[in-house]
Order: structure tokens, then C-alpha cells, then sequence
């Protein structure tokens, strides 16, 4: 079963992973909600800031992964292009450990594109 490993300069992780995918920023993989960044909330007609922590942008690319994978192209045709590349890369990495730099212990946008391309 493929499974998330860290990336590491300590040691050769790419020697015992060789056909492991290279998911963290910048690649086509990597998670746009960036731990520590400050974003502004607004739901249910209030407003808040928080600090993105490594639970909430795993949530918010899960969220943005499992609702743009699962729109209707018919609904929002600027976005069918983007949505169709996806359903192809869920392919591409289908079978493959994926690398991040993320923690084995913290919670990692690569658990998901392990869950979408392997289900």
C-alpha cells in the first residue's frame, strides 16, 4: 500500500523511495494553505483571523480538493480544464509513496492525494 514519506536532507530518503512522487511545494502537489499564514475567515456573517496550523490547511486542501474533483465541468467551465488535469494526476501518482517535508506525526496534504488516488 503507498505511503507518505518525509523528505530529509540528513539522509538519502530518494535511495530506499526511488519511484516516490515529490508532492511538496513547489511542485503541481503542493498544499496553497501555508502553515503560519494568517487568513480571514468569513462564515455565517462573521469575520476571523487565524493562523493556519497544519491541521486546518490539510482541511482546507481536502476541502478544496474534494469539491473541485467532484464539480460538475457543466456548472463552472473556466474551472472543467483545471478539474480533468487533476482526475489525470490522481492517475499519475495512483500506486506511488509520496514525499513531503511534513512530519510523519503532524497531519499532511499528501494523506489526502494518498485517499483520493488510491480509493
Amino acid at each position: 500500500m503507498p505511503k507518505r514519506i518525509r523528505m530529509s536532507r540528513q539522509h538519502p530518503w530518494r535511495a530506499d523511495n526511488p519511484d516516490a512522487v515529490i508532492v511538496a511545494r513547489p511542485s503541481r502537489w503542493g498544499n496553497p494553505f501555508a502553515v503560519g499564514e494568517e487568513v480571514t475567515i468569513n462564515g455565517w456573517g462573521e469575520i476571523a483571523t487565524v493562523t493556519m496550523t497544519p491541521a486546518l490547511a490539510v482541511a482546507c486542501y481536502r476541502d478544496l480538493m474534494t469539491t473541485r474533483l467532484h464539480r460538475d465541468p457543466n456548472d463552472m467551465p473556466e474551472d472543467a480544464a483545471w478539474v480533468e488535469s487533476w482526475y489525470t494526476g490522481l492517475d499519475e501518482i495512483r500506486g506511488h509513496d509520496l514525499a513531503c517535508w511534513c512530519s510523519l506525526d503532524q497531519p499532511c496534504h499528501a494523506d489526502i492525494l494518498l485517499e483520493l488516488a488510491n480509493s
